[in-house]
């Protein structure tokens, strides 16, 4: 079995110090971490529809159709009036599921979901359609709303290959393009 995890790399104390040995494997880690991230990225990219698990317990989950930026957010839209907007207003702590398919691959993200706003609801709303269309005639629609997801905590898992990818806080806080 594979597994990187990057807190156990990033919290070791003999990686904190900067030899230039120590540099390398710090690098070489770094990418094989940046490797694994873009194969994340790609597997979410393919996998559209995934499982909204809301942090409560009393709400149910939620499927959700979503876009994914380069940064690994989660792009979705929804009514206000849906149960699932007023959850996530009030339990904004999420994880989302995608995967376990015939292929045995599963991607699981925890992270903060936030109603977009402003500008930033403007932007990520033209990812949104560029990969769903159609969702430009559900714009029009009174309530529709908008969601982003921003990961603290992902995991990459292949159960054919056992090999399973961790990304935690520290990750998506040291790589910004990361989406953290």
């Amino acid at each position: 079995m594979v597994h990187f995890n990057m807190s156990s790399i990033s919290n070791n104390p003999n990686l904190c110090w900067a030899s230039a040995d120590d540099f390398l494997v710090q690098s070489l880690i770094l990418s094989m971490m940046n490797e694994n991230f873009t194969e994340l990225l790609t597997f979410l990219k393919a996998h559209r529809c995934g499982e909204l698990v809301i942090n409560s317990d009393d709400v149910l989950s939620e499927s959700v159709i979503v876009a994914v930026s380069e940064s690994s957010e989660i792009i979705f839209q929804t009514l206000e009036t849906t149960p699932k907007c007023q959850n996530l207003r009030k339990y904004p702590n999420v994880a989302f599921v995608v995967g376990l398919d015939k292929h045995k691959e599963q991607v699981r993200l925890e992270g903060f979901a936030e109603e977009l706003k402003g500008e930033d609801r403007e932007t990520l709303k033209i990812l949104y359609f560029s990969f769903f269309p159609n969702g430009r005639l559900r714009d029009q629609w009174p309530g529709i709303t908008y969601f982003r997801v921003r990961p603290r905590w992902a995991r990459y898992s292949n159960f054919l290959t056992d090999r399973i990818v961790e990304f935690n806080e520290r990750y998506f806080a040291q790589n910004p393009a990361s989406g953290f």
